[in-house]
């Protein structure tokens, strides 16, 4: 799916959670609501949407001296995706028959056979910013890589030619969120960067 919301979309992917990762995104109401949540695991069907994000963030220090992420659903845009893509995954989980559906909404949002399904999807669509559990597998962009903070390092130098703090070999070095996975850009960023540190010329 793509350019659902102009001028942005949304790529809806499975994917498999840990117990733990699932543990930590699922509402919580009580401890035994939670533990009940936590054994339906084995019969669960798991899809997310990813999109690309117009907003921005920041990094800070921490209180602690650890690095904290600052980030929220607050860019009108990226709100209307992340509604789009609870509504599309809901109506996918439907149409394969599943017997319930649940979000990582912070207060439970869930339907089960027999409900009125048009009336979840319409409780979905009135969820507020504050409700949503956004995430990532792999933080990006936090590490400007060129000389003008304007260029966002679109003509970054070679990494080599950059005191070694600054080499691009990860996802910190990448211009903006790409809206898919990774991966592979990274790996080739990361073989570029190695060959560099190699041979600089």
């Amino acid at each position: 799916m793509s350019h659902c919301e102009e001028p942005a979309g949304l790529l809806i992917e499975s994917l498999t959670l840990s117990p733990a990762l699932w543990s930590g995104a699922m509402s919580f109401a009580d401890g035994a609501g939670h533990r009940e949540e936590m054994l339906k695991l084995s019969r669960m069907a798991t899809w997310h949407g990813v999109s690309h994000d117009h907003g921005s963030g920041r990094i800070v220090l921490g209180e602690d001296g650890e690095a904290v992420v600052q980030w929220s659903l607050a860019d009108p845009v990226d709100q209307r995706v992340a509604v789009r893509a609870q509504v599309e995954v809901a109506r996918m989980h439907h149409a394969t028959g599943a017997q319930e559906i649940s979000t990582f909404h912070f207060t439970p949002r869930r339907w089960r056979a027999g409900e009125d399904f048009d009336g979840y999807l319409d409780e979905l669509r009135g969820v507020p910013e504050e409700e949503y559990t956004a995430y990532t597998a792999q933080q990006m962009s936090s590490s400007r890589m060129g000389a003008d903070p304007a260029d966002l390092g679109r003509r970054r130098p070679r990494p080599a030619a950059r005191p070694a703090r600054r080499l691009g070999g990860d996802a910190s070095a990448l211009p903006t969120a790409p809206g898919v996975n990774p991966m592979i850009t990274l790996m080739a960023l990361a073989e570029l960067t190695a060959q560099h540190m190699i041979d600089p010329r």
